[in-house]
């Protein structure tokens, strides 16, 4: 049965022409074995008899659980709650509970997060916020503004509201009562119990478990189609780096675009797409292309010269902003001071959701994100889930190992530009305090060689995170300038980038030349 089923996906699909037999066959491979046992309970109990399975396994998710110790029934906590609500089928016959708990989850965090902002206030010397998470560490007497009151009273009693608006909403969803026997009033029946009476009463039955059906086989076939676009992105990106510059636009950037300036790189003295395509002449005018290579690898050098040059300008920025001698304002202070939140990312391995991008330590290069390796973000993390503290936002910054002992390290800013993403148990999210600390300038003081010998002395650990302790790093001091030299050190960086970005594409682009050029003529050998 599954391999005639297998070939008729196989041959229905082939025909479109975006994946070979060969990967179709295991996406749909891949579908059976994950749907297995509901293609049998389909074929021995029909649609309703699987529908019916489905929604016992999340009564048994949401039921409580015997504690063989005690005797006694555990209520199920909140997280394992929503993996029961994760469930394919109640998203197919209770679309509108997901909908309105998502939209209840999402109110009860914005009115969280206004109620920290709120019990937010600055020192009266402008020291460290102190932050209140409930409604027990802030009251409304402390604040002697009564605007300010008034907004405490009013988020607090809108929290209670949203708080308890969820609680109903689970409640209704899913109860365990004498009341729900054979005869029971509709009215009396849980949602769930009402959503697969509905589903019978209009049905839907067999409409609903094709369409999961579907829908798990269409989930496989669609993280193929992803990751092939993102094999496309990256061929395109590639090309861009290796042939975005002109020949001319490389010179003039190396040498200026004066009119009185004499050429003296190999493109101006020959042309090297002719030399590059016409591997015949290269029999007879061996001599000229070798000049020809000579003077690309003089370029090359040139080139990796500017950048090294680059790398010794943002030292020579940075290092007077940590020295407490020569600055005007720096201070040091430990890290926990500066920043908001220092926390270790979670071993994902198979298990992460489909479509969140996880960054890892190799994906952090010289202060930089390589993206290109990430999967496009497609699955979202719920507010209410335990994943959704790891999700990164704009101008965290990403710490790593850079070498097996723990003494060198990695950092970078994420910028975004991705829906979610989140990061491996390999790498350190650190959030610096906006009115403490640029992101910018944090990742570059991380990288300093004293500063990375600073923290492998008093961050060390012996298991963990590659021998970083997270909480020790929070020990770590260190040189807070003043926020007006920090941003100017940003607009430095920020210039030092760009012309960074530049050296590399034409570092790029000569190296291919080379390659092609060494390879004709090699070629014109035989």
């Amino acid at each position: 049965m599954r391999g005639t089923l297998v070939e008729s996906f196989v041959e229905q699909l082939g025909g479109v022409g975006l994946f070979d037999r060969h990967v179709l066959a295991g996406a749909v491979v891949g579908w059976w074995h994950e749907t297995k046992f509901d293609l049998l309970a389909l074929s021995e109990r029909g649609f309703a008899g699987v529908i019916d399975g489905w929604v016992e396994n999340v009564e048994m998710l949401l039921a409580p659980e015997s504690d063989s110790r005690t005797n006694n029934e555990r209520k199920r906590t909140a997280a394992e709650r929503r993996e029961a609500y994760a469930h394919k089928v109640v998203a197919a016959i209770a679309p509108d509970f997901l909908e309105e708990l998502a939209a209840a989850d999402a109110l009860k965090v914005d009115l969280d997060a206004r109620w920290k902002e709120l019990n937010a206030e600055p020192d009266d010397d402008g020291g460290r916020d102190e932050e209140g998470d409930g409604d027990a560490l802030t009251g409304e007497e402390n604040y002697p503004d009564m605007e300010k009151r008034a907004a405490l009273a009013h988020v607090r009693k809108e929290r209670t509201k949203a708080s308890a608006l969820i609680k109903r909403l689970e409640a209704d969803f899913w109860f365990r009562s004498k009341n729900q026997m054979a005869n029971v009033e509709e009215k009396l029946a849980s949602r769930l119990t009402r959503a697969r009476n509905g589903l019978v009463a209009r049905q839907g039955e067999r409409q609903a478990v094709l369409e999961i059906l579907r829908n798990g086989l269409w989930g496989r076939l669609d993280n193929l189609l992803q990751k092939r676009r993102q094999e496309l992105v990256g061929s395109y990106e590639n090309w861009r780096e290796k042939y975005g510059l002109s020949f001319r636009e490389i010179e003039q950037q190396l040498k200026g675009a004066a009119e009185d300036a004499i050429p003296s790189y190999p493109w101006s003295q020959r042309s090297a797409w002719e030399a590059m395509a016409n591997s015949v002449s290269l029999l007879a005018d061996r001599g000229a292309i070798s000049e020809l290579l000579y003077s690309l690898i003089d370029a090359e050098k040139n080139v990796e010269g500017l950048i090294a040059k680059l790398s010794v300008d943002e030292l020579l920025i940075l290092l007077p902003m940590v020295n407490s001698r020569g600055a005007s304002a720096v201070q040091r202070r430990p890290l926990r001071e500066v920043v908001t939140s220092v926390r270790k990312g979670v071993a994902y391995g198979g298990r992460v959701r489909p479509g969140v991008p996880v960054v890892r330590s190799a994906d952090l290069s010289n202060r930089e994100l390589v993206l290109s390796g990430l999967r496009s973000a497609e699955a979202r993390f719920s507010p209410r889930s335990r994943r959704y503290e790891e999700t990164l936002i704009p101008e965290d910054v990403l710490f790593a190992a850079a070498d097996g002992e723990g003494r060198t390290f990695r950092a970078a800013v994420w910028r975004g530009g991705r829906e979610q993403a989140t990061y491996g148990d390999n790498v350190i999210c650190i959030r610096p305090d906006a009115k403490h600390l640029t992101a910018d300038y944090l990742a570059a003081w991380l990288t300093l060689p004293e500063v990375q010998h600073r923290i492998y002395v008093t961050a060390r650990s012996v298991g963990g995170i590659r021998f970083v302790n997270p909480a020790q790093l929070l020990d770590v001091d260190v040189e807070v300038p003043s926020m007006g030299e920090q941003g100017n050190f940003v607009q430095h960086l920020a210039a030092l980038t760009r012309e960074r970005q530049v050296r590399r594409a034409q570092l790029s682009k000569l190296r291919r030349v080379r390659e092609i050029l060494v390879g004709n003529l090699a070629r014109s050998g035989g």
